[in-house]
């Protein structure tokens, strides 16, 4: 109960430097220069990613998209796209990075059969947790290049395609195990 909660204080605490960033992103000419805007974007994609992250932690938040949504409806297509989008090699290197390491596959999926259902629930919690925050985070690129602050924009954009839409893909129905 007391890590759950501090789950949820701690993805508030987000939510709230998320919006201070975003409210004072396009008045900062500081943020006009490669470095800082770089950097800055990163931030604010790891805190808004967070956000999600640290809620599903805590909350049955896979239970807020509908179930028909977690089936595969076309699994050749979904293959296709993760050949074209190269998706294999983001899945070796989170693989060889992050995953390999017998402790986080452990935490993912224990190897019984009555872990494949934790597994289900972490993917389905995977792929909210990152389809979310890409959709809110490119909303926020597109203002960016609305208000003419291109290094910000594209550091997001960057930062939102690595860190949102490959883990995204990859926890797609599908997307683990297509790419064998």
């Amino acid at each position: 109960m007391i890590k759950k909660t501090f789950y949820i204080l701690f993805s508030i605490f987000l939510i709230y430097q998320s919006m201070k960033m975003i409210n004072g992103m396009t008045e900062h000419a500081l943020l006009d220069n490669f470095w800082p805007a770089l950097i800055f974007s990163w931030l604010l994609s790891l805190f808004i990613t967070g956000i999600f992250a640290f809620a599903g932690f805590a909350l049955p938040t896979q239970q807020l998209m509908p179930s028909p949504y977690y089936e595969i409806k076309n699994s050749k297509k979904l293959n296709k796209y993760f050949k074209l989008l190269r998706a294999d090699i983001f899945k070796k290197l989170l693989i060889k990075f992050i995953y390999g390491k017998p402790k986080n596959k452990k935490a993912y999926f224990d190897g019984k059969r009555s872990g494949i259902d934790h597994f289900i629930t972490n993917t389905k919690k995977s792929e909210f947790g990152h389809l979310i925050p890409f959709v809110i985070t490119l909303i926020i690129t597109i203002y960016l290049l609305l208000h003419q602050k291109f290094w910000l924009a594209a550091g997001l954009l960057f930062f939102n395609i690595i860190g949102n839409f490959y883990p995204f893909l990859l926890a797609l129905p599908g997307g683990g195990v297509a790419l064998k």
